[in-house]
């Protein structure tokens, strides 16, 4: 039911990022892929965020959506790397 919920905001975080709505839908199935592949916690949010939406936009605006897979992937690193 969760899952469910997560197809309009990534639908809609991806109109905002100004990319296609089927990268969104894509994003949204491999972090739903690795968070139940990791397990979870109660603490830990596994969604997108509208704070990452629009920083997003920014790099793809300038940059293209071809950075968008690296910037996520060097997103989750960090935050691996600080705990």
């Amino acid at each position: 039911a969760v899952s469910l919920a997560m197809v309009p905001e990534a639908v809609s975080f991806s109109f905002v990022a100004g990319v296609n709505p089927l990268v969104g839908l894509w994003t949204t199935v491999v972090l739903g892929f690795f968070a139940a592949l990791f397990g979870g916690r109660a603490g830990i949010q596994s969604s997108a965020s509208g704070a990452c939406s629009v920083v997003v936009a920014a790099l793809c605006a300038s940059h293209g959506s071809g950075y968008l897979a690296g910037c996520a992937a060097l997103a989750g690193l960090l935050q691996i790397t600080s705990g």
